[in-house]
C-alpha cells in the first residue's frame, strides 16, 4: 500500500505535509514483517530524502518523532536496507540532532550486539555538528556510551569511538 502512495508524493515535502505522513512511515518501518518489502523500501527512501541538510525542517520533525530509533530497528535486521538506513541515520544526526535529549534515539545503537550497527551509529555520531565545533555540551549518556565504545572488542570501532571521545572533550 505505501509504495502506491509514495509514487504520488513529490520528492521533497514541506515539514507540515511530511509530518502528516510520518505516522504511516513509522508504522511501515517499525513493523516490516507486516508490510510488503516494496512498502518498507519506499518508506525508507521517503524518510532518507527528508532527513538531509536541504530539508532541515522535515529532518527536525523526524527527530521529534524519534525516527533514529526506527532506523536502528532496520539496521538490526542487517538486510538489503542496511546501507540506506545507515545513510539516513547519518543524515539525521547531521541535519537535526544535537547533543541533547533527542540524541538518545541514536545512542542506543552503541549497545547493539552487532558490529555493523555499532559502526553505523558511530559514523552517524561523527557527523554531529556539535562535535564538529569542538565545544560539545555535556551529555552524560553520550559520555558514558562513548567511553564504553572505546573498549569495543572490534579495534576499528574502538578507534572511531576514541576519536569521538576526544572531540567530545568531557570527562566522565
Amino acid at each position: 500500500m505505501f509504495s502506491s502512495i509514495s509514487a504520488h508524493v513529490p520528492p521533497l515535502l514541506d515539514a507540515k505535509s511530511f509530518s502528516m505522513l510520518l505516522p504511516l512511515v513509522k508504522s511501515v518501518l517499525t513493523d516490516p514483517g507486516h508490510a510488503e518489502p516494496a512498502s518498507v523500501d519506499s518508506a525508507l527512501k521517503l524518510l532518507e530524502q527528508h532527513v538531509t541538510l536541504e530539508s532541515v525542517n522535515t529532518a527536525a520533525a523526524c527527530a521529534n518523532q524519534y525516527a533514529g530509533s526506527w532506523l536502528l530497528e532496520i539496521l538490526e535486521q542487517e538486510d538489503s536496507l542496511f546501507s540506506r538506513a545507515a545513510k539516513a541515520l547519518s543524515n539525521l544526526a547531521e541535519s537535526a540532532l544535537a547533543i541533547d535529549d533527542k540524541l538518545e534515539q541514536v545512542l542506543q545503537g552503541l549497545i547493539s550486539g552487532k558490529n555493523s550497527v555499532r559502526e553505523a551509529t558511530l559514523e552517524s555520531l561523527d557527523r554531529l555538528p556539535d562535535l564538529e565545533e569542538g565545544e560539545s555540551p555535556v551529555n552524560l549518556l553520550l559520555g558514558r556510551l562513548l567511553w564504553l565504545a572505546k573498549c569495543d572488542v572490534d579495534e576499528s570501532l574502538a578507534d572511531i569511538a576514541d576519536s569521538l571521545w576526544h572531540r567530545y572533550g568531557h570527562k566522565l
